[in-house]
């Protein structure tokens, strides 16, 4: 229906990479036999369809185009004679990325701000009996750390860092890194006790080479 990085609408804005959750909702006033809105979670970057190879040290301006290309779009899909098929330059398509300002729904302001910026990570999802959308981001501290304000400073905690890839020295196979720098090796998180997510892959069945690749969070 729609291949990744396709312009969505006049602002410029394009379909993200690996999609995961998927949900449809209905369009105000029309039939659902006829005209939906389709919304596609964009759970991780992948650096061989966003930079064409491996990028062990990212610029700047790679890290911002994996930002972008993570987060959810919001496609109007529509009912024709030859199938479903994407309205483009729809005023309902949209996305939400890494980059995009997250209002945070609090009677206060959280570290002294009223958004989050972007959103990451998204993997499952669900629709409330009011027809929105919830989006979940998933094992989002090992993208970018966690961060402490408790002494009044930005403190961020990683734990112990090991530079060698997944699965080497105690890192679970196919843990997501953390945080990236732009200037230098990417730097993975190390957790002391890691937890299982899940049964043993059976060796039977071969597994994918590709795995989540690195991701510099939230600003």
């Amino acid at each position: 229906m729609i291949r990744f990085n396709t312009p969505i609408n006049a602002d410029g804005d394009r379909f993200g990479v690996n999609n995961d959750y998927l949900e449809l909702v209905p369009v105000p006033g029309q039939a659902r036999s006829k005209s939906a809105l389709l919304w596609v979670n964009h759970e991780y970057p992948s650096m061989l369809e966003l930079h064409g190879k491996s990028v062990p040290n990212k610029t700047r301006e790679q890290v911002d185009l994996e930002r972008k290309a993570v987060g959810g779009s919001i496609l109007r899909i529509e009912n024709a004679r030859a199938g479903w098929r994407v309205v483009y330059d729809d005023p309902y398509n949209r996305r939400v990325s890494g980059e995009t300002a997250i209002p945070i729904v609090a009677p206060r302001a959280i570290a002294g701000s009223a958004t989050a910026i972007g959103t990451l990570a998204n993997c499952a999802g669900g629709k409330t009996p009011w027809n929105t959308v919830l989006t979940c981001e998933e094992n989002y501290e090992s993208y970018y750390g966690e961060v402490d304000f408790a002494d009044g400073k930005r403190t961020r905690h990683r734990g112990e860092l090991d530079e060698r890839p997944p699965g080497r020295r105690g890192v679970p196979h196919g843990h997501r890194p953390g945080r990236g720098r732009a200037d230098r090796t990417q730097v993975y998180a190390r957790r002391p006790h890691p937890v299982a997510r899940g049964p043993a892959p059976r060796r039977d069945h071969p597994q994918p080479r590709q795995r989540h690749q690195p991701l510099a969070g939230r600003g």
